[in-house]
């Protein structure tokens, strides 16, 4: 597997771009939509521009994908089974 090539900025970190809201659907074709705001400057957030990224994604890598947020997220937090979507 190729290593993760992050964004950096111009101090050669990597560059964080925080999301804002995101929103899931199922498409007719059983496919997995998602969509995620972010933005990439501190103006963004103040003007209230948002950047727009679109996946779609077949049911096994929603799954996957799911997984790994929840693996990464647990590192951090105790995770609520009873708050997890079903």
């Amino acid at each position: 597997m190729t290593p993760l090539q992050l964004q950096r900025n111009e101090h050669h970190t990597e560059k964080p771009c925080p999301m804002t809201t995101f929103e899931v659907r199922i498409s007719s074709n059983q496919m997995v939509m998602l969509k995620i705001e972010y933005v990439e400057t501190i103006e963004q957030f103040d003007s209230g521009d948002r950047k727009q990224l679109q996946p779609v994604l077949a049911p096994n890598q929603a799954l996957i994908l799911a997984a790994t947020l929840q693996k990464a997220a647990a590192l951090f937090v105790k995770i609520d089974s009873d708050r997890v979507v079903q």
